[in-house]
């Protein structure tokens, strides 16, 4: 992480980790040069936001898109190769079909309770730092200066670069009933 120099306009969501515990294992590894704010996950089967880096600080986690913004990783992977452990593990999951064209065709559906908690979380914080919650109306990749100006708050990965598709495949999950669906 780093001094944040400009003040904080949006959030990017990611996935990362397998929950919340496994998400600091990667990020505090002297071997990755990346960070993020919050985690949100399931610990013994209860959803919890975990805080790893103060928000005075920039995360390393969107590459150009770290400065203004706030990182949040969803602690769950969707790959189909994980549904026996999440299974395993008490989560609520399924084989479901991706329904974005970006990413894999089959994964693993987001546990409610993650997708839940991920909705609370984000509609609580965006409050809390006076943003309106405002997300581009498709999972195409934005022009930088349309992520820059402000236009938008809340984005996945998946709006900065052409190989990310973090979180699309759950971005309705997560925002149902928030108008910002796509």
């Amino acid at each position: 992480f780093s001094r944040r120099k400009t003040s904080i306009d949006k959030v990017i969501m990611h996935w990362g980790g397998l929950d919340p515990k496994h998400l600091h294992a990667v990020m505090s590894s002297p071997d990755r040069a990346v960070s993020t704010h919050f985690g949100i996950g399931l610990l013994d089967g209860v959803p919890v936001v975990m805080q790893y880096l103060d928000l005075k600080h920039k995360a390393w986690h969107s590459g150009w898109g770290n400065e203004g913004s706030i990182g949040i990783d969803i602690c769950q992977q969707p790959s189909y190769k994980w549904i026996g452990h999440y299974q395993k593990n008490g989560y609520s999951v399924k084989r479901k079909d991706n329904p974005t064209d970006r990413g894999n065709r089959k994964i693993v559906s987001l546990e409610p309770r993650i997708a839940e908690a991920t909705r609370d979380f984000v509609l609580d914080l965006m409050d809390a730092l006076g943003l309106r919650l405002i997300s581009p109306p498709n999972h195409g990749v934005l022009n930088k200066e349309d992520i820059q100006d402000g236009r938008y708050t809340a984005l996945g990965h998946h709006h900065l670069v052409g190989k990310k598709w973090d979180i699309a495949c759950w971005w309705d999950d997560i925002f149902k009933g928030t108008g910002l669906e796509v």
